[in-house]
């Protein structure tokens, strides 16, 4: 080899090390960084579990008494009836402190009045349907009592969470291949499965270039007749009521929504619980019951949560649908 083609060599070399070494600098820069992606992943860390039941991905702080049985309740109230609530994170109450949301002020409310329960908040943010209902699935055998369950009604019932790897992940809006993987440069299936598994940037990259599906699958059908239908058969089983609460959008006036008669989530639950209104089931506006409240006062964001005051007067405005539930069954 002459000292001019050892030279292009050495050249090339070092022109494929420095690349190899921006695209390393590039991945640990994006673990690092870790910037917010279209689809955002629900990852097991220090402080998040995440874990799997019949397939389906459920995840909670492990840290939270929140998304779990209340099990010292149980413990030390042998006779308590269970009242259980199945939300996202408007129920969880994010940005409140545990003990300044619904479930316990509900819990003490019901005490007041000479009923003991116990208030179980198995709700999560993010939560969709089938997160609602393998969670309620698993937690039965904790459940001895059930007289009431809570059914948030909002629009992350429809979320589709899935596996890809070792994480859960929300590609229901996007367009994906066969596999359920964001693959807009159409690689290879096992190639662009092992490439997103792996690497940080290309789940980055291939997010943002991913295009939006036209119409998106939203399938309240499936959500009615699967994971609450179940609900609803949990609640029979247990001669409970199944209390479906129809959440607001909090960027307006509570009378505004209490009062619009095209209210798509009201409407999308309101006849199947009329068609079973003999069976326990009771649909309740929660817009309806807070129509006279300030809801700049009760608001933690203009999205759909709640501030401490708002946690609050959601117990207390369900208080009596929930005292009238466990009341001596009479059907």
């Amino acid at each position: 080899m002459s000292l001019r083609q050892a030279g292009t060599a050495g050249q090339v070399a070092l022109a494929a090390l420095t690349t190899v070494l921006c695209l390393l600098g590039i991945e640990l820069a994006f673990r690092v960084v870790d910037p917010p992606t279209r689809a955002q992943p629900v990852r097991d860390t220090e402080s998040n579990e995440l874990w799997l039941v019949e397939g389906v991905p459920l995840w909670r702080q492990r840290q939270d008494v929140r998304t779990r049985v209340d099990q010292p309740c149980r413990d030390s109230n042998p006779q308590a009836l269970d009242v259980v609530g199945l939300g996202s994170s408007i129920l969880h109450g994010v940005g409140v402190d545990p003990a300044q949301t619904w479930a316990p002020i509900l819990r003490d409310i019901l005490a007041e009045q000479g009923v003991e329960a116990c208030v179980h908040n198995l709700s999560a943010p993010a939560y969709g349907a089938a997160q609602k209902q393998h969670l309620l699935r698993e937690s039965l055998p904790a459940l001895p009592a059930i007289r009431v369950v809570i059914w948030e009604v909002w629009g992350t019932d429809v979320m589709d969470y899935r596996m890809l790897g070792s994480m859960a992940w929300r590609m229901s809006d996007l367009v994906v291949d066969a596999e359920g993987y964001p693959n807009p440069l159409a690689l290879p299936s096992p190639l662009n499965r092992q490439l997103f598994q792996r690497s940080a940037a290309w789940r980055y990259t291939i997010l943002g270039l991913t295009p939006a599906q036209e119409r998106p699958v939203h399938d309240w059908d499936s959500v009615l007749a699967g994971p609450v239908s179940e609900a609803h058969r949990v609640a029979r089983d247990n001669d409970a009521t199944l209390l479906l609460l129809v959440m607001p959008p909090l960027d307006r006036p509570f009378a505004t929504t209490a009062d619009d008669p095209k209210d798509k989530l009201r409407m999308r639950f309101q006849a199947w619980a009329e068609a079973r209104a003999d069976q326990g089931v009771v649909l309740l506006s929660l817009a309806e019951l807070l129509r006279d409240e300030d809801v700049e006062a009760l608001r933690l964001d203009p999205c759909c949560h709640y501030n401490a005051d708002g946690q609050r007067r959601i117990a207390e405005v369900l208080a009596p649908a929930v005292l009238d539930a466990l009341q001596p069954p009479s059907r």
